[in-house]
């Protein structure tokens, strides 16, 4: 069953902006015929709104508009921008589905799909709570960013692309937190960071790249301080200077090659040394 859901999330975030975008009602055209309490906005005898039911702003304009049964929403709910315009659209389960996920589609005004996701409900938050992965858009309705949560939480691999579909970030979360490898990007697609972390903090072995993908720093994080052998390196390759630390301490500085400068508190130049291997 989890399967299932998973895979099902994982459609609704990569499905096609043409998709998204096809037969968006307006509020006009949704708002139901008849009268409120005779044909719409109903209970039954105990008080539970039965059938479709309407919201709507303070000039009479379509809020939302969707069906309950016995006092929980069921199917589709749609919700308007009080100048006419669709905001969301909101599939609920069936009433008797209660641990289902609720699927959602939020639209700009200009009808530009803005995001996508799951929403579940959790006994401890009064709000739904996102699920599943999420898509997010540009004005165009391209995907541009993509999140994984649980329940509320940040919790799985992420994405984010530049809208011309180049990838600028990837990375995974863990309740709410940075968790493993991310990664970072340069317009031209070559890395231009890695750098670990175990519950949002700095963890293991970091690395800067050059645009053209030779390495610029490397070394490690211990509980976010800088630790162990620490090298940096030229444009070009060659080393240029190795540093040990202990713990986030800087204990010995050895400059292997290239010009050094040492400056007053202030930043004034002091020195200038230069160092060939």
């Amino acid at each position: 069953m989890k399967l299932k859901i998973f895979i099902t999330a994982l459609s609704l975030a990569f499905v096609s902006a043409n998709a998204l975008t096809q037969d968006i009602p307006t509020a006009t055209e949704s708002k139901p015929t008849g009268e409120a309490g005779i044909d719409y906005n109903l209970s039954d005898s105990g008080g539970e709104k039965q059938g479709v039911w309407i919201r709507v702003y303070a000039d009479g304009s379509l809020y939302y508009v969707g069906s309950f049964n016995s006092g929980k929403p069921e199917g589709q709910f749609l919700y308007f921008f009080e100048t006419g315009e669709l905001m969301s659209k909101i599939e609920h389960p069936s009433s008797s589905n209660s641990t289902a996920q609720t699927s959602a589609i939020h639209y700009r005004k200009n009808s530009s799909v803005q995001s996508s996701g799951f929403y579940i409900s959790t006994d401890d938050q009064e709000k739904p709570a996102r699920d599943g992965s999420w898509g997010y858009y540009d004005e165009g309705s391209k995907q541009i960013k993509q999140e994984t949560y649980s329940a509320g939480l940040l919790n799985g691999p992420y994405w984010i692309k530049t809208k011309e579909g180049s990838l600028v970030e990837e990375g995974g979360f863990a309740n709410g937190k940075l968790d493993g490898l991310k990664t970072t990007y340069y317009d031209t697609g070559t890395v231009r960071q890695k750098i670990n972390y175990i519950a949002d903090v700095l963890e293991g072995d970091f690395q800067v790249f050059y645009i053209s993908g030779i390495p610029k720093i490397e070394g490690n994080y211990i509980e976010g301080k800088e630790n162990l052998i620490w090298k940096t390196y030229q444009e070009d390759g060659v080393l240029e200077q190795i540093t040990h630390y202990s713990y986030g301490n800087r204990v010995k500085e050895i400059r292997v090659n290239g010009s050094f400068e040492e400056t007053f508190a202030d930043g004034r130049s002091k020195e200038e040394y230069t160092y060939r291997n």
